[in-house]
Formats: structure tokens, sequence, C-alpha cells
């Protein structure tokens, strides 16, 4: 757990070593409102790397998919070096890039961004599950490229399902086999990250497919990228589906779908994530309404929040950072929503009248 005296004495040096502010007496930071600023700016430059990084990820599996519907090759030395560089940034400091995936809106290129997301968002479980370095390398490269078999099938695919014809429902579930055929052209994508790419539908029940594969003829691998792959699906909107709050996702995994995934991995989930990830809305027993910034590992029902609304609905002018693992008034949360629940203001925020 980290305490707040911890994170200032931390951005202090980093930002000593940054050269925010020199080391001499006479020139430290003068009062807290300074000391905030520097924090601020510091977590503002992480936030901009962040977004680099995410859009250069974007970009180069947005070509290769562009390369392989034309049925060329597409580069993947620059693929790998990026997917390593992102396990870095999420080593250092994951919450900006889980924030970004998380609450990226659905652009055009969904698949593209969709694949990003589910790259990091497996990386993070198996960081929960400490893996080593080159194991989270493979896994972020079969989650990056898992769906791969999908480059000709974009058109299909972005359909509502409920418009689609048995033979394009049955084509659509032919992907991870098709892109398991691509990938085997590429001697430098490790078995491990094919077999991702062919088995991130198969589920340790037996329901899952192409191959209908049941416990641990499923690797390890390839059920995290399926536990990152269902929750990138739920919580972001496609045609003919809305999103679900990452919450509900959370509870309905625990109550209709934990026989989906080995326990070990869901658990590794829930420990990375919370039960209220990151980017999430809430509403505290005190009615205050605030937004999940970071989780706690050992707490997941008592994540740090960012109070931005008081209990009348006022916008705070100073929103206040809350670790609610550390609150003894037994301040907790009481309920859990999506921005589409929301009505926000510039002063105020509100909750739509349901209908």
């Amino acid at each position: 757990m980290v305490r707040l005296a911890d994170l200032i004495k931390q951005k202090m040096e980093e930002a000593r070593k940054a050269g925010e502010y020199p080391d001499k007496p006479q020139e430290k930071l003068k009062n807290k409102a300074e000391l905030a600023k520097a924090i601020c700016e510091i977590n503002k430059a992480k936030s901009e790397e962040s977004c680099a990084y995410y859009e250069d990820v974007r970009k180069l599996i947005k070509e290769a998919f562009f390369q392989l519907s034309k049925d060329s090759n597409f580069e993947l030395a620059s693929i790998k070096d990026i997917v390593s560089k992102v396990v870095d940034q999420l080593v250092i400091d994951g919450s900006k890039l889980l924030k970004l995936a998380i609450s990226k809106p659905a652009p055009e290129d969904y698949i593209i961004c969709h694949s990003v997301n589910v790259c990091i968002f497996s990386i993070e479980i198996g960081l929960s599950m400490k893996y080593n370095k080159s194991d989270l390398n493979t896994i972020g490269l079969g989650a990056l490229l898992h769906d791969i078999g999908l480059a000709k099938m974009t058109s299909i695919f972005l359909t509502d399902p409920t418009k689609l014809s048995s033979t394009d429902v049955n084509l659509l579930k032919s992907h991870p086999l098709v892109g398991f055929e691509i990938a085997g052209k590429y001697v430098d994508i490790a078995e491990d990250a094919k077999k991702i790419i062919a088995q991130h539908h198969e589920r340790y029940n037996g329901s899952g497919y192409p191959q209908a594969l049941k416990g641990d003829a499923i690797s390890k691998f390839s059920q995290i990228v399926g536990l990152a792959n269902l929750f990138e699906s739920k919580t972001h909107p496609r045609p003919g589906r809305k999103k679900m709050v990452p919450y509900e996702f959370m509870k309905e995994l625990f109550t209709h779908e934990e026989n989906l995934f080995a326990t070990d991995i869901i658990k590794a989930m829930v420990k990375r994530f919370g039960i209220y990830p990151i980017s999430s809305w809430v509403m505290l027993n005190s009615n205050q309404i605030c937004q999940v910034c970071d989780v706690n590992e050992n707490f997941p029902l008592r994540p740090i929040v960012n109070v931005l609304f008081d209990a009348e609905g006022k916008r705070l002018s100073q929103p206040k950072i809350l670790n609610l693992a550390e609150q003894k008034s037994g301040v907790h949360i009481k309920e859990a929503f999506g921005e589409t629940d929301l009505i926000i203001g510039e002063k105020d925020i509100k909750k739509r009248e349901v209908r």
C-alpha cells in the first residue's frame, strides 16, 4: 500500500532527477502549492508519454492489419520492439496506460484499438502472476496479434451480430485458426504466442472455439489473453451491443463465468484491476461521487478514488484523493455506474432518470 508521504517523497525525487527543481536549499519548493504543481506536471508528462506509446502501438498494428488484408507481410520486428517497451512502461507505472485502455472510447478502427487494449490488459494480468520479462513480451505479442485472423473479415466483424448469417458466424469463428496459419509464416513469433492466437477463444470448461479445448489443454498464456479479450469486448461498445460497466463485468465474472478460466487467472486479474477498475465512477455511502484512480491489490473492494463531487452533486473546487483502505470511519463504495448514467456539468453532476 502506498502512503501519501511516500508518494510525495517519490514525486519530489522524480522532479529533482527530471530537473523540475534543483537540490539547493534556497531553490527548493517553497510551499505545498508549488509541490502540488510539480506533481501535476510530472503526472501530465507521464500521461503524455503513455498516450504516445498507445498511439505508436495502434499505428503499427493498424499497418499490420492493412498489409495482411492485401496478402502482404507485416513488419514484425517493430511490433516486437514496441511490445517490449509497453511491458517496460507497465512495469514502471501501469496506471496511466491501463486507464487509457479502459476509458478510451470506441473509434472507427475498433479492431485495432481492441487489439492494443487486450495487449495492455494481458500484460497487466501477467504482471499480477509474476511472469518474467521474456514471458510478458510473449504474452504481449500474442495479445496484440490475437485477432490478425480478422484482417480480411473486418466488415463482417463490425456488423450487428443479429444481422449475421450462419455462414458469417462460422467464418468469424474460424479467425483464431486463420490467424494461427498467418503467424506460422513468421519464424520469429514464439510458439507460445502462436498458441495464444489459436486458443484465445477457448474456455476452461470446454465451451469455447474453434476446437472446444478444455482445462489444461489451453495454455496459461492463452487463458490470460482470453480473459483480457472478454473484458475488453464487454466493457467497450460494439455494433449491436452496449458496453458494460467494468464493475458489472467483475461481478458477472464471479457469478456466471468463473468456470470459463482457471481460478488463478481470475484472481490475478481481480488483484491487478480491483473490483472497481481504474476510471470507474462510484458513489460513496457519503453520497460523494468519485472516479477510481488506482487500486489496492490487497483490498480489491477499497480502491483509491478521486473525490470530484460532494454529497449535493456540486463539483469540488479542489478534488481530493481518498484511499478507502485507510479510512476508519466506515466510508465505502455504495454504488458503481458508467459515464452514460451521469450528466456531468461544469459545476455539478447528477444521475440520469431511469425510464
